[in-house]
Formats: C-alpha cells, structure tokens, sequence
C-alpha cells in the first residue's frame, strides 16, 4: 500500500510529462518524409481530434506510426534502436 500510495503523488506530473512528450515526438515524426502516418488524437490532421479533445483532458500519450517502406523500413528501424 505504501508504494501505491507513493506513486500516486507523483502520477499527474509524469502523465503530464509523458503526455507532453508523446506530442513532441508525434509532431516530430509528422514531419519527417519517410513516416507514411501518425495516429495520434493530438495532431490537428488526426480524423479523431475533435472526438478526443470533448471526450479527454489531454491526448494521452500513446501513439503508432508506420513508416514508407513496409516491413523492410520496420526492420531496419527496429534494428537501429538503442
């Protein structure tokens, strides 16, 4: 109980910051011309936006992507991680 209660004190701030820096990273990979698309609520262009900010305080902070290329693309990428 101790530790669920110590985690709930700091929930909201590292929801914010998670939050905040799926928004950074999808504005990133929106930009860039070698991802085909990013499905997240917190992009204008997402046909879901409207739904998502009546319906939610925030975006939230998960997203996908998918990268031109197809699986090729996917596996180099994936390769590249650190």
């Amino acid at each position: 109980a101790w530790t669920c209660l110590r985690g709930l004190r700091t929930l909201e701030v590292r929801l914010d910051r998670q939050e905040a820096s799926a928004a950074r990273i999808a504005h990133w990979l929106a930009g860039r011309e070698d991802v085909a698309a990013v499905h997240y609520p917190g992009l204008p262009g997402h046909p879901q936006a409207d739904l998502a900010g009546r319906q939610m305080q925030g975006p939230g902070f998960l997203l996908s992507f998918r990268l031109l290329g197809g699986a090729g693309a996917a596996a180099r990428f994936v390769a590249a991680l650190e």
